[in-house]
Parts: C-alpha cells; structure tokens; sequence
C-alpha cells in the first residue's frame, strides 16, 4: 500500500469534515435514545456505533451507487420531519414535552432494539452526504475508511457529551426538535423554481441545485438554468453537436467533473441530473441560450472563474465563437 503525506493529511481532513457533517446526527440519535433507560441507552449507543461501522465499510466499497440513492435521504427527512409533528403536536404540554418519552417497542422489536433500529436507518440517511464528500476528496478506499470510522467514533462522544446536556437542561429538547425538523427539511428534494432567462449582461446570483451535463444547464436555486458561457462539452450519448468543438473527455465524465467542482453529488433523479451543493455563485448574463437557458460568466467563491475552471479540469473545451477575449 503507497501512503503519501498527502493521504495523511486528507484522513486529518475527513475526521474534521466527519464531525462538522454529523453533528446533526448526532443531536437526532441522542433525542432518539433519550427515552430508554440510562442502563440501555449506552448498550444502544454501542450497538448503533458497530451498525455505522459496518454500514460505512459496505458503503464507501459500493460508493459508486450510492449517488442514486436520493430516496434513502428522502424517507430519512420525512421521518425526522414526523418525529418533531409527534413531539410539538401529540407530546403534551411544555411541561409534558421537556420530558423523554419512554421508548416503545417498534415492528415487533422490544423497546431497546426497536431504538437501535431506528438509529441505524437515520444513520444511513445521515451517512449519504459525509461519504459522496470524502469519495470526492480521495479515490483511496483506506483513506475514506480511516477518515469516516474514525470520525464515527468522534460523534458518538458528542453524543455521549449532548445527553449529559439534555438531562440536565430539560427545556433544550424543544430547540432540540426545531433542529431535527430543519435538518429534515433540508433532506428533502429541493424543489424546482420557474427557468426564467436573465437579460444580457444582467448580474443575478446562483446557487446550484442540480447538474445535466459538462457545460450545463445549472439548476439555480434562485430560478435561472444556467448554461456556462464560452465553452462546450460532450452531450451525454457521448455525441458533439456539428456546430460546436468536440471535447475528448465523454459526456458523462465531463459532467462528473462540473459536478465535483460544484460540491460532489448530492443524489441522482432517474432522467440523469445530479443534485449539489455548494457556495451561492456571481453569474453575469450572456443573454439566452435556446429553451429556457441562460448562457452566463459565473464566479464561484471556491473554485472561481467556473467557465476557466470547467476548461481545468478537461471536461470542456473553450469555445471560441463565444469565448471572445475572455481571460481566466
């Protein structure tokens, strides 16, 4: 195995990002366990940490299907989004609510194992997005598994430390769901605003949703579909309109590319478009771009110049009939 310094510094890099993107989760698994017995909430911990474990081993091996498991994250929002309906609206008073609910037992399991159960299923969904990031970040299977099992073992600390928190201040539960349903909410698909194209030399902000192919369409949630000014990459068959230059790079590798430089993938619809994430964008209008398209000059604060930056990376080619004089 050839360990470089490099692959140490991204474990160091993955346990950071690990602990930054499961606290969270962290603060759902302690109000989940927070109705059982003090004597089995650490049982329950124990075995929800071995389930992450294995969960992740299974994963990050079969990480390239994991993009198409959007829906996984979808049941996981819905659930955390009941689970605060239930705690606001059929939990009682103030009073009532500032006390844990006693667990109960769950399809056919007892009242411990039902728990460990439903830990294990919102880790999955919690899982989706920490593993898509640390695949993107190395293509290493032991660094993405050094950096996430021991960023597992970090969160069940946290864990450990926010039910100590919670037992002593009661009242936190409240704020606690406020979170849990944000964070639900969060989960679910974002939806589509109306395309609508920007007037030529207009300035709008962009921050990505969603990725068809190398040289777009964008997905903005503030409206627009931005296709990126100056360049062309591959359609996805893989074929070159007779009007544009021809890319090497094949279409789907060419969108992988402007997917990882808007963040990895966040989850995959059936038709092909790839869902992210990432820093809102400053895109300056080059007028339409046929359909509901806006052909633009977009900045990002990460990777900056995003039609230089698509050129970088070798999923696109400049275009120059409309690329002109600009300069990276």
């Amino acid at each position: 195995m050839n360990v470089q310094l490099s692959d140490l510094v991204t474990v160091g890099l993955l346990v950071v990002l690990e602990g930054l993107l499961s606290a969270d989760n962290a603060l759902v698994v302690a109000v989940m366990i927070l109705g059982l017995p003090r004597t089995e909430q650490k049982l329950a911990l124990r075995y929800g940490l071995l389930g992450a474990f294995a969960f992740r081993i299974v994963a990050t091996l079969l990480a390239v299907y994991l993009i198409r498991l959007a829906w996984v994250k979808l049941l996981g929002g819905l659930y955390l989004v009941y689970l605060t309906y239930n705690h606001f609206f059929e939990s009682g008073d103030a009073q009532q609510r500032s006390r844990p609910r006693p667990a109960r037992p769950w399809m056919g399991l007892s009242a411990l194992w039902g728990t460990i159960l439903k830990v294990e299923l919102v880790n999955i969904a919690f899982s989706v997005d920490s593993i898509l990031v640390a695949v993107a970040m190395s293509r290493k299977t032991w660094v993405v598994l050094a950096g996430g099992l021991i960023g597992i073992v970090a969160m069940r600390v946290v864990i450990a430390q926010l039910l100590a928190i919670v037992r002593r201040y009661p009242t936190l539960v409240d704020g606690a769901f406020v979170i849990i349903a944000l964070v639900g909410w969060n989960f679910l698909p974002p939806s589509e605003a109306p395309a609508q194209i920007v007037p030529s030399g207009q300035t709008f902000r962009c921050t990505p949703t969603a990725v068809y192919d190398g040289d777009g369409p964008v997905w903005c949630a503030e409206g627009p579909k931005v296709r990126i000014a100056g360049v062309a990459a591959r359609e996805m068959d893989g074929s070159c309109r007779h009007n544009q230059p021809c890319p090497v790079v094949p279409g789907v590798e060419a969108r992988d590319r402007l997917v990882r430089l808007l963040g990895g993938p966040r989850g995959k619809r059936p038709e092909g478009h790839v869902f992210v994430r990432t820093a809102t964008m400053t895109c300056r209008s080059d007028g339409s771009a046929g359909g509901s398209r806006t052909a633009a000059w977009c900045t990002s604060p990460i990777v900056g110049d995003l039609s230089c930056a698509v050129v970088r990376a070798g999923g696109a080619v400049r275009w120059p009939r409309y690329w002109r004089e600009h300069r990276c």
